[in-house]
């Protein structure tokens, strides 16, 4: 039974990230939180990133030393000050302690369990498990309105953040009610029984499932009803809307009063983009969630007026939340970002944020662009994305699989409502290529259409003028070129004297996806493809490429793509044994 977690430098000390739940204590993740010396502020600061329902539970540092109850006694009363354990607020603290010969592998003995009351210590008993914490995920959005008058005197800024004060006393106090959209369930802190809602008083988290109705659209994409859906398998993300009550019950009979005073005068009036994030376990009661909900809130909202604190001048900068899942892994981290700031200004920001969060220096992991997508953000897109996942490898013993990282969106013919048939294959390979660019959050540019393109390597001096707006092929060079133009991205070129000599690239071309995860395009003859990845056998020399194949007509059906093998594993026979191939591998730009 072991525990996964970074190896902490000497003096260095690590934030271990996860829940509590029927003092069963659930750790998902670790933060870095630099030296015993910043631990209170470094923990305000990792809270804030934090979704609803997780926290801070335990601490992880490095030794010299043997494991023992002795020695975790002494770590705690040096660094765990009151100030750090009324900010945990909890009876127990996790305490793990990685030996220098164990390496990142933390063994059940080295975990102990630290009484915050008694400041005594005891072993832990560690359970580790295989396969991920079942979370349920409720996102609760809101657009609230703040509104005053003010005078020219009076200082705009603390005038805006009295009110988002107001406003959180409105959240906290009986007028915040929550609804679960496409559902009847509406929702107040300890309120079930009050409002009108089809939950029992001992339901739990899973029961709102059961309620929630999804939209059931035709082939022809109009409505067609509605369908009660039980959500049992994928991304349990459940969508709440923030409502506030506007009538309240008077205590007593009052008459209006009307105030005038005269003077000049501005109004003011802006929109708090809420959108936050509460993960919990499904067993937890259904009427403790209103509360998790209005917490998570309140917090997102004392983030964003100190986000405005920094980064207002002379208006009012709001700041927008984002949510992350970077490298894919639990929990949700939620970063606030002020309005009109660039990703170039914020690059110091994020480098903070990727130390903090443990993440590689080398790749934009928090950009905007990069915030995760919802279930509900997906619908409409109109192109399918990563549409290798899935698909069968019969690949031989021993060898290994190198694949894209990340993700992708499959371009072809005839899409956009543009007939390129016959001539843009290539044209749509590197349109694939500019959407994994934009799906890892390097730029932002849109994915360039067959005439810029084309303008592109006309304005380079590439092409000639009447290059644009012809049907003229273009190849691995002049996807070099382009990409090189419009992302600032490098490409390396493999020559291939015949089609034959693809088997012979299997080490290259692991390699490649193993470092760079870019996607390939490769051109040959009159035929242009895009390579996912390898199925490589070091020893004998075995491979099998995964092609992504542009000349596809139809529409976006995944099983028609994967089962007719316009995505699929090809052998070296795939490759016209006749015919040189260029190869144009992008390489990924070390930015964050």
């Amino acid at each position: 039974m072991r525990l996964n977690c970074y190896q902490p430098e000497n003096g260095q000390i690590g934030f271990l990230l996860g829940n509590y739940s029927k003092k069963v204590i659930t750790i998902l993740s670790c933060s870095s939180c630099g030296s015993s010396d910043s631990l209170d502020l470094k923990f305000s600061e990792t809270i804030e990133l934090l979704p609803g329902g997780i926290s801070v539970v335990g601490v992880l540092f490095q030794t010299q030393e043997d494991a023992d109850i002795n020695l975790i006694k002494q770590f705690c009363h040096k660094n765990v000050s009151k100030e750090f354990e009324s900010l945990c607020n909890t009876e127990y603290l996790v305490v793990c302690c990685v030996s220098e010969n164990v390496g990142s592998i933390i063994p059940k003995e080295n975990v102990f369990l630290y009484n915050l009351e008694q400041h005594d210590v005891t072993l832990a008993q560690v359970n580790a498990e295989s396969s991920p914490v079942d979370l349920l995920t409720f996102r609760i959005t809101a657009d609230l309105p703040v509104k005053f008058t003010t005078n020219e005197k009076a200082d705009l800024l603390s005038t805006a953040i009295s009110h988002i004060a107001l406003l959180k006393q409105d959240i906290q106090s009986d007028r915040a009610v929550f609804q679960i959209n496409n559902s009847e369930i509406l929702m107040a802190d300890e309120q079930l029984e009050s409002l009108h809602t089809s939950l029992e008083p001992n339901d739990v988290a899973t029961n709102i499932l059961d309620h929630i109705e999804e939209k059931v659209e035709d082939s022809f994409s109009r409505m067609k009803g509605k369908k009660s859906k039980k959500k049992t398998s994928g991304e349990q993300v459940v969508d709440v809307s923030l409502m506030l009550q506007i009538t309240q019950s008077p205590q007593k009979a009052e008459a209006p009063v009307a105030y005038y005073k005269s003077g000049l005068s501005q109004e003011v009036s802006f929109h708090l983009p809420v959108n936050a994030i509460v993960q919990t376990p499904g067993s937890t009661p259904a009427c403790r969630l209103a509360g998790l909900f209005i917490t998570c809130i309140c917090r997102q909202l004392t983030a964003m007026t100190m986000c405005m604190q920094k980064y207002s001048a002379n208006e009012i900068c709001l700041a927008r939340p984002y949510h992350f899942k970077p490298l894919g892994c639990d929990p949700f981290i939620t970063i606030l970002y002020p309005d009109g700031k660039t990703d170039e200004e914020l690059e110091s920001k994020r480098s903070q944020l990727h130390e903090l969060l443990l993440l590689p220096q080398d790749r934009p992991l928090l950009r905007r662009c990069n915030a995760y997508r919802f279930p509900a953000d997906k619908k409409g897109n109109v192109y399918l994305e990563n549409t290798h996942i899935g698909l069968k490898n019969d690949g031989s013993d021993g060898s290994k699989v190198y694949l894209v990282h990340g993700t992708y969106s499959y371009h072809h013919y005839m899409q956009d409502k543009f007939n390129d048939d016959k001539w843009g294959c290539a044209y749509r390979s590197l349109q694939t290529i500019v959407s994994w660019f934009r799906h890892q959050g390097y730029t932002d540019v849109p994915v360039p259409s067959h005439r810029v393109i084309q303008q592109t390597l006309v304005d380079v001096g590439d092409k000639d003028a009447n290059f644009v707006g012809s049907k003229k092929w273009i190849g691995s060079i002049e996807v070099c070129t382009v990409l090189n133009q419009l992302l600032e991205v490098t490409s390396k070129i493999m020559f291939v004297n015949t089609g034959s000599e693809m088997a012979n690239k299997g080490r290259e071309l692991a390699q490649h996806f193993e470092i760079q995860g870019t996607p390939i395009m490769i051109g040959g003859g009159v035929l242009a493809h895009t390579i996912l990845g390898v199925d490589f056998n070091e020893k004998s020399g075995e491979i099998r490429f995964l092609i992504l194949d542009p000349h596809y007509t139809g529409s976006e059906d995944i099983k028609v793509i994967q089962d007719k093998g316009w995505c699929g594993w090809k052998g070296p026979d795939f490759w016209d044994q006749n015919v040189f191939y260029n190869l144009c591998l992008p390489q990924r730009p070390k930015v964050i």
